[in-house]
């Protein structure tokens, strides 16, 4: 599931000590209202297990960052958590196993909040180098979300930006679930470890190329090496990100890769049609593993649980369209799940998404995404892919000093 609108992801990142602030500080607020109403299509042999049918939500959330500004010499503090808390649900249980995920059978009752304090580093800035001590936000192709890390960014050549860093600890902070906190992901997986570290180097020698390598290492897991190549100007785009799994692992015994094209086309102002191919390797090893554990920005998709699933060819289309503070976009994908773990042919699920988010004004803004998953009876009994329709509103305020 997408973790944040476009409007709550650019406040978290420029409060978040990736950015450099003036001795002024910053403080910025998020309050939102968020709804989910979910249905699947269930067979009396799912019905009698006791998968539910329906599943709805309603909760606030609450989010606050607060950068110190300059303390001295380029240093400044940076602090943030977010409560969610449930303000109705249809069936009792529904709010864990929902935000988990995969509510195929109900949980049991959580508490009526949760709170994850996400942000609490130290930053230092110069012209040349950020480094950012602690709890942060971090968005990078194959690691995201919330880190306690060590991140260091260097910019050598106005064209060369090099990222660095190890991670210890993950976490989520989203409005749109229940949020867990920060763990060990290694513990998660039943490996034990010291955390995950991360080189990736964007090379931009021509206005609208980018050239992006990149480097992960888990230890007993993995190291996972790739780049990415991507063009776009006012017209056209293309990208094209390989990578490759060398095995060290409880977890995997094989080395694996994961492949993702995209291309688009822009044929009038604000107008983007726009396809894709990603295709996860059949080994044990797949890159999917890393993405379990440190956070992705891969996925095009709402939900896509299958887009980076072993064995899965993906092959998906949409169009998308903005005019004023009004974004829209439609995007539908086919998951080929013929190959990787299953002995039988596994068929064909599908993913349709439309969303549409709306700025009123610098403060207040919607969004709305409408899900539809699909299967075939092979791609349920093979690989269990649900069948099911989603609504999901949030009504989101944001305010901050600047």
């Amino acid at each position: 599931m997408k973790k944040l609108s476009l409007i709550a992801a650019a406040a978290l990142v420029a409060a978040s000590g990736a950015l450099a602030a003036d001795a002024k500080g910053e403080a910025k607020l998020e309050a939102l209202l968020y709804g989910q109403y979910d249905k699947w299509n269930l067979n009396d042999e799912e019905k009698n297990a006791g998968k539910p049918e329906k599943s709805g939500i309603l909760q606030g959330s609450f989010n606050v960052l607060y950068n110190t500004g300059e303390i001295a010499n380029g240093a400044s503090l940076n602090m943030g958590a977010r409560m969610n808390r449930k303000l109705a649900e249809s069936h009792e249980g529904d709010w864990v196993t929902w935000a988990d995920g995969d509510p195929k059978v109900r949980g049991e009752q959580a508490e009526n909040d949760n709170t994850v304090f996400h942000t609490a580093n130290l930053t230092w800035t110069n012209g040349f180098a950020t480094i950012v001590a602690g709890r942060q936000y971090v968005e990078l192709e194959w690691l995201g979300d919330y880190h306690e890390a060590l991140v260091g960014v260097l910019t050598p050549h106005d064209f060369v930006t090099i990222v660095g860093g190890w991670t210890r600890a993950y976490a989520t902070a989203d409005y749109d679930g229940y949020n867990a906190g920060f763990d060990n992901f290694h513990t998660a997986n039943g490996v034990n470890g010291n955390g995950a570290g991360v080189l990736d180097i964007t090379i931009a020698p021509v206005e609208g190329l980018k050239i992006e390598p990149w480097f992960y290492h888990i230890p007993e897991v993995a190291n996972w090496t790739g780049g990415k190549i991507a063009y776009e100007n006012e017209f056209v785009g293309v990208s094209a990100a390989y990578t490759i799994s060398k095995s060290d692992s409880k977890l995997a015994e094989e080395d694996d890769n994961f492949l993702h094209v995209t291309a688009n086309v822009n044929p009038a102002e604000g107008l983007k049609i726009y396809a894709g191919l990603g295709k996860a390797g059949d080994k044990e090893g797949a890159p999917n593993l890393l993405s379990g554990v440190v956070g992705e920005n891969i996925t095009p998709f709402e939900d896509g649980a299958l887009f980076l699933t072993n064995g899965v060819k993906t092959i998906y289309g949409g169009v998308g369209y903005e005019v004023g503070g009004l974004n829209l976009n439609l995007l539908y994908g086919v998951f080929d799940l013929s190959k990787g773990d299953n002995d039988e042919d596994g068929g064909k699920a599908s993913e349709l998404d439309f969303v549409a988010e709306y700025a009123m004004n610098k403060n207040f803004s919607a969004r709305l995404a409408l899900v539809s998953r699909g299967r075939n009876d092979d791609a349920y009994a093979q690989n269990g892919a649900e069948k099911f329709t989603s609504g999901r509103l949030a009504l989101i305020y944001n305010y901050g000093t600047k």
